[in-house]
């Protein structure tokens, strides 16, 4: 089994709309991003005390369109790759509206679903970045049956081969709305940990807890909350990142307005 290795296709990170230092929310932003990938590099083989089986495949989701989620992905994935132990590979599982394969320029090139399909090897359809340790598998070229796709045994074994036993590789996938597609319920059977991105003042508190339910048995399930106001690290703020091993939301009342884990950079809202 060996691990991936880039396609020798170089494209800019910059143009996928992430956080530079002429942004004046960079800095605030990257640390916010530091706080969350500590939580989930945690959980990944051999990285951390409470490493679980496919931690280090990651599955960034919401309940609905335009609540950050490729915002989160790709300022996440760039977060990781600065990690000297990690390298990261950013996968377009957004079917239908592919976000990161359009930001990255990668529209028509070989990728996810050709792989799937057998048409091409997976590491032929890995592109690296000009961000050392950052590589992206974009969506692919078009099929109708996305979802027997990931959710055959061909898929399950590829994703073992090139991911799930490159422990120091952390994988996240990017994929379509919860409550807008049936991919993602499929592809969070073959990830260790999901990470629901819930826009602030935006996502209506019904639809986060049908996502939740149709994710089923979703065991190391989080929250992060976008595009929120933000005060200074304090420990007298619950963690509204979630716990881990439950999907069960605290009632709406006792959930903090500001956390020092929101997000507050901003996102395009069809992402």
């Amino acid at each position: 089994m060996s691990p991936v290795q880039p396609a020798p296709v170089r494209v800019d990170p910059h143009r996928a709309g992430t956080a530079t230092a002429s942004d004046v929310q960079a800095e605030r932003l990257a640390e916010q991003l530091r706080v969350v990938k500590r939580k989930l590099l945690r959980r990944a083989p051999g990285t951390g005390p409470s490493n679980i089986p496919r931690g280090n495949l990651i599955m960034i989701a919401s309940a609905l369109p335009g609540e950050g989620k490729s915002f989160i992905a790709r300022n996440l994935a760039l977060s990781i790759s600065t990690d000297h132990d990690h390298t990261v590979v950013l996968v377009d599982g957004d079917f239908r509206k592919p976000h990161i394969t359009g930001e990255y320029g990668l529209e028509g090139a070989a990728g996810f679903l050709d792989v799937m399909s057998g048409k091409v090897r997976m590491p032929d359809a890995i592109y690296s970045t000009d961000q050392r340790g950052l590589a992206v598998l974009p969506v692919g070229t078009g099929r109708h049956d996305v979802n027997e796709l990931l959710a055959s045994r061909r898929t399950a074994a590829l994703i073992e081969q090139y991911f799930v036993a490159n422990s120091k590789s952390i994988v996240i996938f990017d994929t379509s709305p919860i409550l807008c597609a049936s991919e993602p319920q499929v592809i969070a059977k073959l990830v260790g940990q999901t990470l629901i991105v819930v826009r602030a003042g935006s996502t209506p508190h019904s639809a986060l807890r049908q996502a939740i339910s149709d994710l089923g048995d979703c065991a190391n399930c989080a929250m992060v909350l976008n595009d929120a106001d933000v005060v200074p690290f304090s420990s007298n703020y619950p963690d509204l990142y979630g716990s881990y091993g439950s999907t069960s939301l605290p009632p709406q009342s006792e959930r903090p307005r500001k956390s020092p884990l929101s997000i507050a950079g901003r996102s395009k809202r069809g992402e």
